[in-house]
Protein backbone atom coordinates (compact mmCIF):
# COMPACT_ATOMS: atom_id res chain seq x y z
CA UNK A 1 0.00 0.00 0.00
CA UNK A 2 1.19 3.31 -1.03
CA UNK A 3 1.83 5.59 2.47
CA UNK A 4 0.80 8.97 2.90
CA UNK A 5 2.60 11.51 0.50
CA UNK A 6 4.37 9.11 -1.35
CA UNK A 7 4.73 9.74 -5.22
CA UNK A 8 4.50 6.10 -6.43
CA UNK A 9 4.35 2.79 -5.20
CA UNK A 10 1.43 -0.21 -5.14
CA UNK A 11 -2.31 0.88 -5.01
CA UNK A 12 -4.42 -0.94 -3.20
CA UNK A 13 -7.49 0.40 -4.70
CA UNK A 14 -6.64 -2.30 -7.53
CA UNK A 15 -6.95 -4.87 -4.67
CA UNK A 16 -10.18 -3.47 -3.68
CA UNK A 17 -11.47 -3.29 -7.69
CA UNK A 18 -10.50 -7.92 -7.59
CA UNK A 19 -11.89 -8.66 -4.49
CA UNK A 20 -14.96 -6.42 -5.58
CA UNK A 21 -15.13 -8.50 -8.65
CA UNK A 22 -15.21 -11.98 -7.75
CA UNK A 23 -17.84 -10.64 -5.52
CA UNK A 24 -20.49 -9.04 -8.39
CA UNK A 25 -19.36 -12.00 -10.26
CA UNK A 26 -20.86 -15.10 -7.74
CA UNK A 27 -23.72 -12.81 -6.24
CA UNK A 28 -24.96 -11.92 -10.01
CA UNK A 29 -24.51 -15.28 -11.39
CA UNK A 30 -25.84 -17.57 -8.81
CA UNK A 31 -28.99 -15.81 -9.24
CA UNK A 32 -29.18 -15.93 -12.77
CA UNK A 33 -28.36 -19.83 -12.51
CA UNK A 34 -32.46 -19.88 -12.59
CA UNK A 35 -32.47 -20.16 -16.15
CA UNK A 36 -31.04 -22.71 -15.91
CA UNK A 37 -32.98 -24.88 -13.29
CA UNK A 38 -36.59 -23.15 -14.77
CA UNK A 39 -37.23 -26.48 -16.85
CA UNK A 40 -36.03 -28.56 -14.36
CA UNK A 41 -37.83 -26.91 -11.13
CA UNK A 42 -41.44 -26.81 -13.63
CA UNK A 43 -40.97 -30.64 -14.99
CA UNK A 44 -40.45 -31.59 -11.28
CA UNK A 45 -43.30 -29.70 -9.38
CA UNK A 46 -45.33 -29.18 -12.20
CA UNK A 47 -45.08 -24.94 -11.78
CA UNK A 48 -45.97 -22.79 -14.20
CA UNK A 49 -42.74 -21.00 -15.63
CA UNK A 50 -44.60 -17.53 -14.40
CA UNK A 51 -44.46 -19.12 -11.10
CA UNK A 52 -40.86 -20.60 -10.61
CA UNK A 53 -39.35 -17.19 -12.65
CA UNK A 54 -40.86 -15.19 -9.83
CA UNK A 55 -38.30 -15.99 -7.43
CA UNK A 56 -35.58 -14.35 -9.81
CA UNK A 57 -37.79 -11.44 -9.41
CA UNK A 58 -37.71 -11.63 -5.73
CA UNK A 59 -34.18 -11.88 -6.00
CA UNK A 60 -33.93 -8.63 -7.88
CA UNK A 61 -36.52 -6.72 -5.72
CA UNK A 62 -35.25 -7.27 -2.59
CA UNK A 63 -32.16 -6.55 -3.63
CA UNK A 64 -33.40 -3.42 -4.60
CA UNK A 65 -35.41 -2.69 -1.57
CA UNK A 66 -32.22 -3.47 0.56
CA UNK A 67 -29.72 -1.55 -1.27
CA UNK A 68 -30.13 1.76 -0.42
CA UNK A 69 -30.38 0.68 3.35
CA UNK A 70 -26.88 -1.92 2.85
CA UNK A 71 -25.87 1.62 1.21
CA UNK A 72 -26.09 3.63 4.38
CA UNK A 73 -24.94 0.81 6.52
CA UNK A 74 -21.73 0.82 4.20
CA UNK A 75 -21.43 4.26 4.87
CA UNK A 76 -21.64 4.28 8.66
CA UNK A 77 -19.65 0.72 9.40
CA UNK A 78 -17.55 0.12 6.66
CA UNK A 79 -18.20 -1.74 3.32
CA UNK A 80 -16.24 -5.09 5.01
CA UNK A 81 -18.71 -5.72 7.17
CA UNK A 82 -21.83 -5.48 4.92
CA UNK A 83 -20.06 -7.24 2.24
CA UNK A 84 -19.40 -10.09 4.49
CA UNK A 85 -22.76 -10.68 5.90
CA UNK A 86 -23.96 -10.74 2.21
CA UNK A 87 -21.48 -13.06 1.16
CA UNK A 88 -22.03 -15.87 3.52
CA UNK A 89 -26.09 -15.23 2.64
CA UNK A 90 -25.42 -16.07 -1.04
CA UNK A 91 -23.69 -19.38 -0.76
CA UNK A 92 -25.93 -20.21 1.86
CA UNK A 93 -29.18 -19.62 0.24
CA UNK A 94 -27.70 -21.56 -2.89
CA UNK A 95 -27.55 -24.32 -0.78
CA UNK A 96 -30.75 -24.45 0.92
CA UNK A 97 -32.24 -24.26 -2.83
CA UNK A 98 -31.41 -28.22 -2.86
CA UNK A 99 -33.74 -28.96 -0.44
CA UNK A 100 -37.08 -26.97 -1.72
CA UNK A 101 -40.45 -28.45 -2.04
CA UNK A 102 -43.05 -25.86 -2.57
CA UNK A 103 -42.49 -21.94 -4.41
CA UNK A 104 -42.16 -20.20 -1.41
CA UNK A 105 -38.84 -21.96 -0.49
CA UNK A 106 -37.27 -20.73 -3.70
CA UNK A 107 -38.72 -17.15 -3.09
CA UNK A 108 -37.01 -17.84 0.48
CA UNK A 109 -34.00 -18.99 -0.35
CA UNK A 110 -33.49 -17.23 -3.65
CA UNK A 111 -35.47 -13.85 -2.93
CA UNK A 112 -34.60 -13.04 0.65
CA UNK A 113 -31.43 -14.91 1.38
CA UNK A 114 -29.39 -14.90 -1.99
CA UNK A 115 -31.13 -11.43 -3.35
CA UNK A 116 -32.42 -9.11 -0.49
CA UNK A 117 -29.67 -9.98 1.80
CA UNK A 118 -26.83 -11.62 -0.25
CA UNK A 119 -26.70 -9.15 -3.54
CA UNK A 120 -28.70 -6.42 -1.91
CA UNK A 121 -25.53 -5.72 0.41
CA UNK A 122 -22.94 -6.30 -2.15
CA UNK A 123 -23.78 -4.49 -5.71
CA UNK A 124 -24.37 -0.59 -4.32
CA UNK A 125 -21.89 -0.96 -1.79
CA UNK A 126 -19.02 -2.19 -4.07
CA UNK A 127 -19.57 0.36 -6.71
CA UNK A 128 -20.37 3.17 -4.30
CA UNK A 129 -16.78 2.41 -2.45
CA UNK A 130 -14.95 1.78 -5.78
CA UNK A 131 -15.67 5.38 -6.55
CA UNK A 132 -14.49 6.61 -3.68
CA UNK A 133 -10.73 5.14 -4.08
CA UNK A 134 -10.56 6.31 -7.86
CA UNK A 135 -11.29 9.67 -9.84
CA UNK A 136 -9.40 9.65 -12.72
CA UNK A 137 -9.99 6.04 -13.68
CA UNK A 138 -13.42 5.63 -11.99
CA UNK A 139 -14.95 4.39 -15.29
CA UNK A 140 -12.44 1.85 -15.77
CA UNK A 141 -12.39 0.99 -12.08
CA UNK A 142 -16.31 0.91 -12.37
CA UNK A 143 -16.31 -1.34 -15.34
CA UNK A 144 -13.87 -3.77 -14.05
CA UNK A 145 -16.07 -4.63 -10.87
CA UNK A 146 -19.20 -4.88 -12.99
CA UNK A 147 -17.33 -7.35 -15.63
CA UNK A 148 -17.78 -9.41 -12.50
CA UNK A 149 -20.92 -10.13 -13.16
CA UNK A 150 -20.74 -10.94 -16.78
CA UNK A 151 -17.97 -13.31 -15.32
CA UNK A 152 -20.80 -14.93 -13.40
CA UNK A 153 -23.69 -15.18 -16.38
CA UNK A 154 -20.42 -16.66 -18.76
CA UNK A 155 -19.60 -19.11 -16.24
CA UNK A 156 -22.58 -19.90 -13.72
CA UNK A 157 -25.31 -21.37 -16.33
CA UNK A 158 -23.24 -24.00 -18.64
CA UNK A 159 -21.53 -24.86 -14.88
CA UNK A 160 -25.28 -25.71 -13.53
CA UNK A 161 -25.82 -27.00 -16.80
CA UNK A 162 -23.11 -29.50 -16.30
CA UNK A 163 -23.83 -30.46 -12.48
CA UNK A 164 -27.72 -30.92 -13.27
CA UNK A 165 -26.46 -33.21 -15.86
CA UNK A 166 -23.99 -35.16 -13.83
CA UNK A 167 -25.96 -35.29 -10.32
CA UNK A 168 -29.43 -33.80 -10.99
CA UNK A 169 -31.02 -30.26 -9.60
CA UNK A 170 -30.69 -31.01 -6.02
CA UNK A 171 -27.17 -32.19 -5.60
CA UNK A 172 -26.28 -29.05 -8.02
CA UNK A 173 -27.37 -26.66 -5.92
CA UNK A 174 -25.66 -27.92 -3.05
CA UNK A 175 -21.83 -27.63 -5.22
CA UNK A 176 -22.96 -24.29 -6.42
CA UNK A 177 -24.01 -23.66 -2.85
CA UNK A 178 -20.26 -24.40 -1.62
CA UNK A 179 -18.15 -23.24 -4.19
CA UNK A 180 -19.93 -19.90 -4.00
CA UNK A 181 -19.07 -19.83 -0.31
CA UNK A 182 -14.93 -20.73 -0.86
CA UNK A 183 -15.15 -18.09 -3.50
CA UNK A 184 -17.16 -15.20 -1.61
CA UNK A 185 -15.71 -14.48 1.84
CA UNK A 186 -12.35 -14.68 1.42
CA UNK A 187 -13.13 -11.80 -1.37
CA UNK A 188 -15.17 -10.20 1.17
CA UNK A 189 -12.19 -9.95 3.70
CA UNK A 190 -9.81 -8.15 1.27
CA UNK A 191 -12.05 -5.00 1.06
CA UNK A 192 -11.47 -1.77 3.14
CA UNK A 193 -13.21 1.35 2.59
CA UNK A 194 -11.35 4.59 1.33
CA UNK A 195 -8.91 7.13 3.41
CA UNK A 196 -7.65 10.20 2.42
CA UNK A 197 -4.30 9.14 1.61
CA UNK A 198 -5.00 6.06 -0.29
CA UNK A 199 -5.92 7.36 -3.40
CA UNK A 200 -5.02 7.92 -7.20
CA UNK A 201 -2.82 10.61 -6.88
CA UNK A 202 -5.32 12.90 -9.21
CA UNK A 203 -7.92 13.90 -6.83
CA UNK A 204 -9.52 17.14 -8.15
CA UNK A 205 -12.41 19.43 -6.84
CA UNK A 206 -15.47 18.25 -7.56
CA UNK A 207 -18.20 20.72 -9.70
CA UNK A 208 -20.25 23.15 -7.29
CA UNK A 209 -23.14 21.53 -8.56
CA UNK A 210 -22.14 18.27 -6.51
CA UNK A 211 -22.71 19.92 -3.32
CA UNK A 212 -26.31 20.00 -4.15
CA UNK A 213 -28.05 17.42 -2.07
CA UNK A 214 -30.62 15.78 -4.95
CA UNK A 215 -33.25 14.73 -2.61
CA UNK A 216 -33.99 18.04 -1.50
CA UNK A 217 -32.14 20.72 -4.31
CA UNK A 218 -34.83 21.09 -7.39
CA UNK A 219 -34.02 23.36 -9.95
CA UNK A 220 -35.53 25.75 -11.22
CA UNK A 221 -37.10 26.58 -14.93
CA UNK A 222 -33.76 28.51 -15.62
CA UNK A 223 -31.56 26.51 -14.49
CA UNK A 224 -33.28 23.68 -16.14
CA UNK A 225 -33.36 25.41 -19.58
CA UNK A 226 -29.54 26.46 -19.02
CA UNK A 227 -28.12 23.09 -17.94
CA UNK A 228 -26.57 24.80 -14.57
CA UNK A 229 -27.60 21.86 -12.33
CA UNK A 230 -27.34 18.35 -12.34
CA UNK A 231 -30.49 16.06 -13.62
CA UNK A 232 -33.27 15.01 -10.79
CA UNK A 233 -32.29 11.39 -9.71
CA UNK A 234 -35.91 10.38 -11.12
CA UNK A 235 -34.49 10.43 -14.10
CA UNK A 236 -31.45 8.05 -13.39
CA UNK A 237 -33.80 5.97 -12.00
CA UNK A 238 -36.25 5.60 -14.45
CA UNK A 239 -33.97 4.96 -16.94
CA UNK A 240 -32.42 2.00 -14.71
CA UNK A 241 -36.09 1.10 -14.47
CA UNK A 242 -36.46 0.62 -18.04
CA UNK A 243 -32.77 -0.50 -19.08
CA UNK A 244 -33.37 -3.68 -16.98
CA UNK A 245 -36.66 -5.01 -17.76
CA UNK A 246 -35.11 -4.70 -20.91
CA UNK A 247 -32.54 -7.11 -20.44
CA UNK A 248 -34.01 -9.40 -18.07
CA UNK A 249 -36.42 -10.48 -20.41
CA UNK A 250 -33.45 -12.12 -22.55
CA UNK A 251 -31.33 -13.13 -19.22
CA UNK A 252 -34.07 -15.15 -17.62
CA UNK A 253 -35.82 -16.72 -20.50
CA UNK A 254 -33.55 -16.88 -23.60
CA UNK A 255 -32.34 -20.76 -22.62
CA UNK A 256 -36.03 -21.69 -22.81
CA UNK A 257 -36.56 -19.81 -25.68
CA UNK A 258 -34.19 -21.53 -27.74
CA UNK A 259 -34.69 -24.44 -26.32
CA UNK A 260 -38.52 -23.89 -27.73
CA UNK A 261 -37.33 -23.51 -30.55
CA UNK A 262 -35.32 -26.75 -31.15
CA UNK A 263 -31.62 -25.80 -29.85
CA UNK A 264 -30.39 -28.46 -27.43
CA UNK A 265 -29.91 -27.55 -23.77
CA UNK A 266 -26.56 -27.33 -23.31
CA UNK A 267 -25.97 -25.27 -26.77
CA UNK A 268 -29.13 -23.60 -25.00
CA UNK A 269 -27.61 -23.02 -21.94
CA UNK A 270 -23.94 -21.75 -23.75
CA UNK A 271 -26.12 -18.55 -25.11
CA UNK A 272 -26.63 -17.27 -22.05
CA UNK A 273 -22.96 -17.97 -21.28
CA UNK A 274 -21.99 -15.93 -24.70
CA UNK A 275 -23.48 -12.90 -23.52
CA UNK A 276 -21.42 -13.00 -20.36
CA UNK A 277 -18.34 -13.78 -22.31
CA UNK A 278 -19.01 -10.38 -24.51
CA UNK A 279 -20.85 -8.85 -21.38
CA UNK A 280 -16.90 -8.84 -19.63
CA UNK A 281 -15.02 -6.72 -22.43
CA UNK A 282 -17.82 -4.50 -22.71
CA UNK A 283 -18.28 -3.55 -18.74
CA UNK A 284 -14.38 -2.79 -19.24
CA UNK A 285 -14.45 -1.00 -22.69
CA UNK A 286 -17.29 1.34 -21.59
CA UNK A 287 -16.25 2.21 -18.59
CA UNK A 288 -12.70 3.11 -20.20
CA UNK A 289 -14.60 4.67 -22.49
CA UNK A 290 -16.84 6.62 -20.07
CA UNK A 291 -13.56 8.04 -18.68
CA UNK A 292 -13.17 9.50 -22.29
CA UNK A 293 -16.72 10.62 -23.36
CA UNK A 294 -18.46 10.48 -20.34
CA UNK A 295 -20.84 9.02 -18.81
CA UNK A 296 -24.23 10.04 -20.32
CA UNK A 297 -22.60 8.97 -23.91
CA UNK A 298 -21.78 6.10 -23.02
CA UNK A 299 -25.23 5.18 -21.43
CA UNK A 300 -26.94 6.04 -24.85
CA UNK A 301 -24.12 3.89 -26.76
CA UNK A 302 -24.98 0.86 -24.43
CA UNK A 303 -28.80 1.17 -24.33
CA UNK A 304 -28.82 1.34 -28.48
CA UNK A 305 -26.49 -1.71 -28.41
CA UNK A 306 -29.06 -3.29 -26.27
CA UNK A 307 -32.35 -2.40 -26.98
CA UNK A 308 -32.02 -3.35 -31.31
CA UNK A 309 -30.49 -6.31 -29.57
CA UNK A 310 -33.59 -7.44 -28.08
CA UNK A 311 -35.24 -7.58 -31.35
CA UNK A 312 -32.13 -9.89 -32.53
CA UNK A 313 -33.57 -12.71 -30.02
CA UNK A 314 -37.09 -12.35 -31.81
CA UNK A 315 -35.68 -12.88 -35.08
CA UNK A 316 -33.37 -15.57 -34.35
CA UNK A 317 -33.93 -19.40 -35.54
CA UNK A 318 -30.85 -20.85 -35.51
CA UNK A 319 -27.83 -21.70 -33.27
CA UNK A 320 -25.47 -19.75 -35.01
CA UNK A 321 -27.29 -16.34 -35.27
CA UNK A 322 -28.50 -16.35 -31.71
CA UNK A 323 -25.03 -16.64 -30.47
CA UNK A 324 -24.23 -13.60 -32.72
CA UNK A 325 -27.12 -12.03 -31.43
CA UNK A 326 -26.04 -13.16 -27.66
CA UNK A 327 -22.65 -11.38 -28.09
CA UNK A 328 -23.95 -8.01 -28.86
CA UNK A 329 -26.40 -8.51 -26.70
CA UNK A 330 -23.45 -8.85 -24.04
CA UNK A 331 -21.61 -5.75 -25.04
CA UNK A 332 -24.44 -3.48 -24.53
CA UNK A 333 -26.31 -4.86 -21.39
CA UNK A 334 -22.63 -5.69 -20.36
CA UNK A 335 -21.63 -1.84 -20.44
CA UNK A 336 -24.73 -0.22 -19.00
CA UNK A 337 -24.95 -0.68 -15.71
CA UNK A 338 -21.88 0.68 -15.05
CA UNK A 339 -22.26 4.31 -16.23
CA UNK A 340 -25.39 4.74 -13.49
CA UNK A 341 -22.80 4.83 -10.50
CA UNK A 342 -20.83 6.66 -12.87
CA UNK A 343 -23.32 9.39 -13.63
CA UNK A 344 -24.30 8.96 -9.73
CA UNK A 345 -20.63 10.59 -9.11
CA UNK A 346 -20.47 12.75 -11.86
CA UNK A 347 -24.05 14.79 -10.81
CA UNK A 348 -23.82 14.27 -6.95
CA UNK A 349 -20.25 13.74 -5.92
CA UNK A 350 -19.25 11.28 -3.45
CA UNK A 351 -20.22 12.18 -0.01
CA UNK A 352 -23.65 10.17 0.37
CA UNK A 353 -22.92 8.29 -2.71
CA UNK A 354 -23.87 4.49 -1.05
CA UNK A 355 -27.23 5.86 -0.54
CA UNK A 356 -27.44 7.46 -3.65
CA UNK A 357 -26.85 4.68 -5.62
CA UNK A 358 -28.59 2.63 -3.16
CA UNK A 359 -31.78 4.42 -4.37
CA UNK A 360 -31.08 4.19 -8.16
CA UNK A 361 -30.06 0.27 -7.71
CA UNK A 362 -33.22 -0.18 -6.14
CA UNK A 363 -35.55 0.91 -9.31
CA UNK A 364 -32.94 -1.35 -11.36
CA UNK A 365 -33.51 -4.59 -9.63
CA UNK A 366 -37.28 -3.39 -9.34
CA UNK A 367 -36.99 -3.51 -13.43
CA UNK A 368 -35.18 -6.57 -13.25
CA UNK A 369 -37.78 -8.42 -10.94
CA UNK A 370 -40.55 -6.69 -13.69
CA UNK A 371 -38.76 -8.67 -16.74
CA UNK A 372 -38.21 -11.68 -15.38
CA UNK A 373 -41.53 -11.93 -14.05
CA UNK A 374 -43.33 -10.65 -17.37
CA UNK A 375 -41.68 -13.16 -19.89
CA UNK A 376 -42.60 -16.22 -17.47
CA UNK A 377 -45.98 -14.74 -17.29
CA UNK A 378 -46.29 -13.03 -21.08
CA UNK A 379 -45.29 -17.25 -22.03
CA UNK A 380 -47.72 -18.97 -20.15
CA UNK A 381 -51.08 -16.73 -21.09
CA UNK A 382 -49.18 -16.38 -24.69
CA UNK A 383 -47.85 -20.00 -25.11
CA UNK A 384 -44.05 -18.04 -26.78
CA UNK A 385 -41.84 -15.41 -25.85
CA UNK A 386 -42.88 -13.14 -28.96
CA UNK A 387 -45.15 -10.32 -26.58
CA UNK A 388 -42.20 -11.03 -23.89
CA UNK A 389 -39.83 -9.96 -26.00
CA UNK A 390 -41.30 -6.91 -27.86
CA UNK A 391 -42.82 -5.84 -24.02
CA UNK A 392 -38.49 -5.78 -23.66
CA UNK A 393 -37.85 -4.11 -26.48
CA UNK A 394 -40.24 -0.90 -26.33
CA UNK A 395 -38.25 -0.86 -22.51
CA UNK A 396 -35.80 -0.53 -23.82
CA UNK A 397 -36.96 2.36 -26.17
CA UNK A 398 -37.69 4.39 -23.57
CA UNK A 399 -34.19 3.53 -21.90
CA UNK A 400 -32.38 4.80 -25.07
CA UNK A 401 -34.62 8.30 -25.03
CA UNK A 402 -34.47 9.26 -21.31
CA UNK A 403 -30.35 8.61 -22.09
CA UNK A 404 -31.13 10.72 -25.49
CA UNK A 405 -31.93 13.49 -23.02
CA UNK A 406 -29.29 13.08 -20.54
CA UNK A 407 -26.63 13.85 -23.78
CA UNK A 408 -28.97 16.67 -24.97
CA UNK A 409 -28.74 18.27 -21.82
CA UNK A 410 -24.69 18.91 -22.62
CA UNK A 411 -25.80 20.15 -25.58
CA UNK A 412 -25.64 24.29 -25.39
CA UNK A 413 -29.28 25.38 -25.40
CA UNK A 414 -30.62 28.73 -27.63
CA UNK A 415 -30.10 31.12 -24.93
CA UNK A 416 -26.34 29.98 -24.14
CA UNK A 417 -25.70 30.15 -27.74
CA UNK A 418 -26.75 32.92 -28.06
CA UNK A 419 -25.31 34.21 -24.63
CA UNK A 420 -28.49 35.13 -23.11
CA UNK A 421 -27.91 32.17 -20.31
CA UNK A 422 -28.67 32.75 -16.71
CA UNK A 423 -26.17 31.83 -14.11
CA UNK A 424 -27.19 31.53 -10.53
CA UNK A 425 -25.30 33.12 -7.87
Amino acid sequence: MREPGQPSGFFYGWVIVGASCVLMSVSYGSGLTLAVFLKPLTSEFGWSRGVTSLAYSFNMLLAGCFAPLMGYLSDRIGVRKVALFGAGLVGLGLALTSQIHSPWHLYLFQGLLMGGLGYGALAAPLAANVNRWFTRRAGLATGIIYSGSAIGVMLFPPLSRYFINLFGWRTAYLYLGLAASILVIPAALLLRPHVDHDSEGDMAPEPAHHTFAPSVRHATAIETLSGTTPPSIWWLRAAMFCCCVCMSVPLVHIVSHATDIGIPKLAAAGILGVTGAFAFPGRIGMGFLADRIGGRRSLLLCSGIQTFMVLGFLLSHDLLTLYIVAALFGIGYGGIIPQYPILCREFYGTKALGRLFGSVTLFGTSGMATGGYLGGFMFDQSGSYTLPLMVAFIFGGINFLIALSLVLRQTPSLPQRLGLSWKPG
